[in-house]
């Protein structure tokens, strides 16, 4: 210490005041203000940059919106101009000449388009109401196809004389559907009502027996049923869930209520066989009556044709024929008594439904409806709701028939008009049945162009899978080609807004055509090559879901993996024709990842090594080819080749080129699992 400071007192230190504290305090939480202001200035300026994104984006759709439609109108005026144009008397008389000419001059390209004019219309009258033009289309179409293997014969050529649709348009798929586990539906709230046609013919009784053959069912058609044209899709197998179920079993109907319950479908309407007071496959009715505990909604509709060998109801080959009389109408309704008061049954207002199949070949319906409303209502049922089903009338008939309280719509009958197609187009085996375009109808649906829509009144709409009766009949059959989930989805949306748009809540419903038809081609329950795909479809469309699931990657709780780790892909490329498919499919990995693929010669390893140079895989560091023996399938070539490297990875992809020769859906199995692994 300097001696000047010796002797000298040193000040004490200041003390901070209590508003010294407070001035700090003050001055922090202002910095702390100023910069959350900062803050909230750039996320604002942000906010205003992205609304100003999104205005731009809006204007930007909207232009384009106009654009489509301008476009939408244009293409309408061009198609109604050219409507105009083809149903002209110039164009019919230049066509004529057209075709006089290609004639006179051997024109082959002109003859050949003369022929399809002339199958197509034959295909139209084949369909035709009026016997008569039935029968001389028929007649003449068979004398044509039989001129053309005349004519073929006599020139030694094979060449067809119809042109086939684009191949584009067949590589789409007659039957457009992929499988699908069944899918659980936790918040099932469907929009309307969902009532399904249901077949009871899925158990033995006498009267069949003796028609068909000892043990004839449903079943029995299904399973003789073959392809009639390359990818038919026949015969028809159940799933594993349900087998050949039989209908006199009690579990089977158990079973049914329970899936259709999980899927939102509200009731079965099952068709009710009375002739006379005789009664057929009455007996899973009965059942479902004396089995109050099954949760099943249900109604009945009275299939109040002859029964026939020809499934028809025509007057030819009949095996039970309908008896109409002012008692049969008294003893058909006193039958009925006991399953319309049965608490399950379904209502409208209030009041039982009955639907009925072909109303107006009653003598007289409105007689018949009357006295079944009296009857109920001295019986103690009460009031009664008749329904009648859209079949076997007009195309232009809008004025209510009959004396009912609904119309219910059954396609294929009366949906819309109609389009065949030549069974040429599918290369069918032999040109026996009629081949129609399911996405005709849908077409209708989306331009609102189908009788429903023209009709004056509103009536209950119905939709159908892909139908199909050719395992019915050997001849004569009915096919609708390209069905798809995606349109029947489109269907199913469109008829419930139309129900919710023309009834109040209490009366929606809507049908299906059917539950279990599996001789038509057309039913919700699942079946071996498609699994649950038709009725989790119908489901998604009930609860205003999209047609196909939205598919979750799931990752560990911490948080979104950005490095996996070392990553080995095994394959085992026995087919090596399937390389690209599976090369396609990796390069969605978006790691790096190792791949070891194993295959079975020399020759198959070099074809291998070709595919990879010209096709490489995007995010593989380094790949090998191994040469094992096919041996234990595709396991033991894995172990062969990966064994000494397993535990220097943390992840393995183990894959193989699957094919299953012994079934026709092994493709579409082979496609779900790459696609569900690997996207």
């Amino acid at each position: 210490m300097p001696d000047s400071l010796h002797g000298q007192t040193l000040p004490a230190p200041e003390r901070a005041t209590e508003n010294d504290f407070q001035d700090i305090a003050v001055s922090e939480l202002q910095n702390y203000c100023d910069g959350l202001e900062q803050k909230m200035i750039r996320m604002q300026q942000e906010i205003n940059t992205l609304k100003r994104s999104v205005e731009q984006e809006k204007q930007t759709s909207a232009r384009q919106m106009n654009e489509c439609e301008s476009l939408r109108r244009q293409m309408e005026y061009d198609r109604q101009y050219l409507l105009q144009i083809l149903n002209s008397r110039a164009w019919a008389v230049a066509r004529m000449l057209h075709y006089l000419r290609g004639i006179l001059t051997f024109n082959r390209t002109v003859i050949l388009e003369l022929k399809t004019v002339i199958d197509d219309r034959l295909l139209q009258e084949a369909a035709s109401q009026s016997s008569p033009k039935r029968k001389a289309a028929v007649l003449l179409s068979a004398l044509m196809h039989q001129a053309t293997r005349t004519v073929k014969k006599i020139a030694g050529t094979k060449t067809p004389l119809v042109s086939p649709l684009p191949g584009s348009m067949l590589e789409s798929g007659v039957y457009g559907s992929f499988y699908q586990d069944d899918e659980r539906f936790p918040r099932l709230n469907p929009e309307v009502r969902a009532i399904t046609f249901y077949l009871p013919q899925y158990h033995t009784f006498p009267e069949n027996d003796e028609w068909w053959g000892k043990g004839f069912t449903e079943w029995t058609n299904t399973r003789k049923a073959k392809p009639r044209f390359p990818g038919h899709y026949q015969p028809r197998t159940p799933h594993k869930d349900i087998g050949y179920y039989d209908l006199s079993q009690v579990e089977t109907l158990k079973r049914q209520a329970a899936l259709a319950k999980a899927h939102g479908i509200d009731a079965f309407c099952m068709y009710y066989y009375w002739f006379d007071g005789k009664k057929l496959m009455e007996k899973p009715l009965d059942l479902l009556i004396s089995h109050p505990e099954i949760d099943l909604k249900f109604c009945l509709c009275w299939a109040n044709e002859n029964w026939t060998r020809t499934w028809d109801g025509q007057e030819k080959s009949v095996l039970i024929q309908q008896n109409y009389s002012d008692e049969n109408d008294i003893r058909f309704i006193q039958d009925l008594k006991k399953y319309i008061t049965d608490p399950r049954y379904v209502r409208c207002d209030g009041k039982p439904v009955i639907l009925i199949y072909h109303a107006k070949i009653l003598p007289d319906p409105n007689k018949t409806f009357a006295a079944w409303r009296d009857w109920c209502r001295k019986n103690g049922v009460g009031e009664i709701q008749i329904w009648s089903c859209r079949t076997f009338i007009r195309t232009d008939e809008f004025k209510k028939p009959v004396e009912v309280d609904r119309e219910v719509e059954f396609p294929p009958h009366m949906v819309a008009s109609l389009e065949l197609i030549k069974p040429s187009v599918f290369k069918a085996y032999k040109e026996d049945g009629f081949y129609y375009n399911y996405a005709k109808i849908i077409e209708d649906v989306r331009c609102s162009t189908t009788m429903a829509d023209r009709s004056p009144y509103p009536y209950y709409r119905c939709a159908m899978l892909g139908w199909d009766n050719s395992a019915r009949r050997a001849e004569g059959y009915s096919v609708w080609q390209y069905f798809s989930l995606d349109s029947y989805h489109f269907w199913l949306r469109r008829n419930i807004e139309y129900t919710k748009k023309n009834f109040p809540e209490n009366e929606r419903f809507i049908f299906i055509n059917a539950w279990n038809e599996w001789a038509e081609g057309t039913y919700l329950e699942p079946d071996e090559r498609f699994g649950y795909a038709s009725i989790n479809t119908t489901t998604r469309a009930l609860c205003n879901l999209p047609a196909r699931g939205d598919y979750q990657v799931l990752t560990p709780f911490r948080g979104e993996i950005e490095s996996p780790g070392k990553v080995l892909i095994h394959l085992h490329a026995f087919y090596p024709d399937l390389m690209e498919e599976f090369i396609r499919h990796f390069n969605n990995i978006p790691f790096e990842y190792d791949c070891e693929i194993t295959t079975d010669t020399r020759k198959k390893s070099a074809e291998i090594k070709q595919i990879l140079k010209a096709h490489p895989l995007r995010t593989c560091t380094k790949w090998h080819i191994t040469v094992t023996p096919n041996c234990g399938r595709d396991v033991a070539p894995f172990f062969a080749a990966c064994s000494d490297r397993i535990g220097k990875y943390d992840f393995i992809g183990h894959f193989h080129t699957k094919k299953s020769v012994t079934v026709n859906w092994g493709d579409e199995w082979r496609h779900y699992l790459l696609d569900q692994l690997l996207g």
